[in-house]
C-alpha cells in the first residue's frame, strides 16, 4: 500500500529586529503578540502538509546588542 506524503519547503525566515527597523520587526512583535501570530498569514498554506521545512536565516541567542543609530 503506497501513501503519498507532502512535504513544503520554504526558505529566507528571518525572526529579528534589523538596526533600521528596531521596535517594529519580527522580534518587537513577538515580544507584543506572542508566536501564535508569526505564521498566521502563511499558515492555511501549510495546514495540508505532512511534512514543512523552513531555512532559518538569524541566530537564535538571548544576547541584547544594542545599535547606536
Amino acid at each position: 500500500m503506497e501513501k503519498e506524503i507532502m512535504l513544503i519547503a520554504v526558505g529566507d525566515i528571518m525572526l529579528g529586529d534589523h538596526p533600521v527597523r528596531l521596535g517594529n520587526g519580527v522580534r518587537s512583535t513577538i515580544e507584543k503578540l506572542g508566536t501564535s501570530q508569526l505564521f498566521s498569514n502563511v499558515k492555511d498554506q501549510f495546514s495540508d502538509a505532512d511534512i514543512v521545512f523552513g531555512n532559518l536565516e538569524v541566530v537564535l541567542s538571548d544576547i541584547v546588542r544594542e545599535y547606536n543609530l
